[in-house]
């Protein structure tokens, strides 16, 4: 079975989709050796590394994309299946619906997983009825549609899109990410937490610095790290200089393997999010047998359960603080917790389970 992404998995960028579809690719061929995957610039070995950059190579992304998708319609007619990765947003939309109405056009099948989801871009679509029939007619034509979380099944359905064509789907964690066993990080005076993602206001990163700050005076000893870069990092940093609030450490972009050992010394895993798609950051956290605070958004509480940590609705940093000292006082809560998120990311979440899941879903439309 061919299976082409359209991408440059040499030229992406940051992100959760180039996160997904690395795992996606590395899981299924090593696990399938009836799957062959191919990208805009040819097959892809089973040795091959997705790559993330930025700078001056992003020129030369723009340019290639652009010629990849005017020989698009070329390219797909040996294939077997192609597989989309759209966000609900204006720009990946417009990219994405090209290459199915191309799929449509020369009777290729086609199966498209939403990854990102903006309710803005979904009002635009609500009052736009010429925009959403023209995109509702390209989802309808599509093998699978795949999202992460029932309030995005719920609107494409309203849409007009066929319930029968909608799966519930999950993100992914690589399965040499997951550790054979946990190592219970717990000590009786402080907690490790640790925030991991874009330090961008709608992560909720201000709730989670003056949350804890709160829990400070609980327990003076805990340490809250922060990994990830975004337009609110430097002032995110100012703030706590300003406040002189200890015991916080940033540390920028984490790779693989720092974001590993952060999550190796971590037992807390913190994430006020106000919204999401299905964030990779918590599953990793889990794998690690993190307790997850975080709020019900996106996809989450789909698959959320109080055996997981705890999922709080409010954006009051108190409201977190109050979990925070509720979790230092119950070491068995934790080394609960820990041993649960750690089965159920095996069991559920590691990118050959997901991958082999949806290869059947395109298998079964053949």
């Amino acid at each position: 079975m061919k299976i082409y992404i359209p991408f440059l998995s040499q030229y992406t960028r940051h992100g959760g989709v180039t996160q997904f579809l690395s795992n996606f690719i590395v899981s299924n061929l090593e696990a399938d050796s009836d799957v062959e995957i191919f990208d805009h610039m040819g097959k892809v070995k089973i040795n091959s590394s997705v790559s993330t950059f930025g700078g001056f190579r992003l020129v030369k992304r723009k340019f290639l994309i652009m010629y990849y998708m005017l020989i698009f319609p070329k390219k797909i007619k040996k294939m077997d299946h192609i597989f989309l990765n759209p966000s609900l947003g204006k720009n990946s939309m417009m990219r994405e619906m090209f290459y199915a109405k191309h799929c449509v056009d020369n009777g290729i099948l086609f199966s498209m997983f939403f990854h990102g989801w903006s309710w803005d871009f979904a009002d635009k679509l609500d009052s736009n009825e010429k925009l959403r029939h023209k995109y509702c007619n390209l989802m309808n034509a599509a093998a699978n549609v795949f999202v992460l979380g029932n309030d995005f099944k719920n609107k494409l359905i309203e849409w007009g899109v066929s319930c029968e064509k909608i799966h519930l789907e999950m993100t992914t964690v690589k399965d040499d990410f997951i550790p054979k066993n946990i190592i219970n990080n717990i000590s009786e005076n402080q907690l490790d937490i640790l925030f991991l993602g874009r330090v961008v206001k709608n992560k909720g990163v201000y709730e989670a610095v003056n949350a804890f700050k709160k829990h400070l005076e609980h327990s003076p000893n805990s340490k809250f790290v922060v990994a990830g870069d975004g337009d609110e990092l430097a002032a995110l940093k100012k703030y706590v200089k300003e406040y002189h609030i200890p015991n916080i450490t940033f540390v920028g972009f984490a790779n693989e393997e720092i974001k590993k050992d952060l999550l190796l010394q971590s037992n807390v895993f913190l994430f006020p999010s106000y919204s999401e798609g299905m964030p990779i950051s918590i599953f990793e956290a889990m794998a690690h047998g993190l307790t997850i605070i975080t709020r019900p958004v996106g996809g989450i509480p789909d698959f959320f359960d109080d055996k997981m940590g705890f999922m709080i609705d409010s954006l009051e940093p108190e409201d977190f603080t109050d979990v925070l000292n509720q979790i230092i006082e119950d070491k068995s809560l934790r080394a609960e917790v820990a041993a649960y998120n750690h089965a159920y990311v095996k069991k559920n979440v590691s990118a050959s389970v997901v991958g082999q899941r949806i290869i059947c879903h395109m298998k079964d439309c053949m």
